[in-house]
């Protein structure tokens, strides 16, 4: 199962994941894939995944989101999340409880 979709019958869904990618508080963030039962999170290229969260929540992104640290730095994640896969396009992390 998948949080997030590009249909209008995963809205709730996309609005979530756009919360996590856009927190910069790793509580919060923990939060949100609590409430869904998230077991894997997919970290894409920030500009892309950053920039359409804020459009979708009508926010500015802050400097320190979610969606840019689990990219571009994998060592600052916060212990719930295990780096499990990664390739020249995006990070795969395993929440861990």
């Amino acid at each position: 199962p998948c949080v997030a979709g590009s249909s209008h019958q995963s809205l709730p869904g996309i609005v979530a994941s756009a919360r996590f990618y856009l927190t910069s508080d790793p509580e919060a963030a923990r939060q949100i894939l609590r409430s869904r039962n998230v077991r894997f999170v997919v970290a894409y290229e920030p500009s892309r995944i950053v920039g359409n969260s804020a459009q979708i929540l009508g926010l500015a992104p802050p400097r320190d989101s979610m969606g840019q640290r689990l990219y571009d730095h994998p060592s600052d994640a916060p212990d719930w999340l295990r780096l499990t896969f990664t390739n020249s396009f995006y990070k795969i992390y395993e929440v861990r409880e």
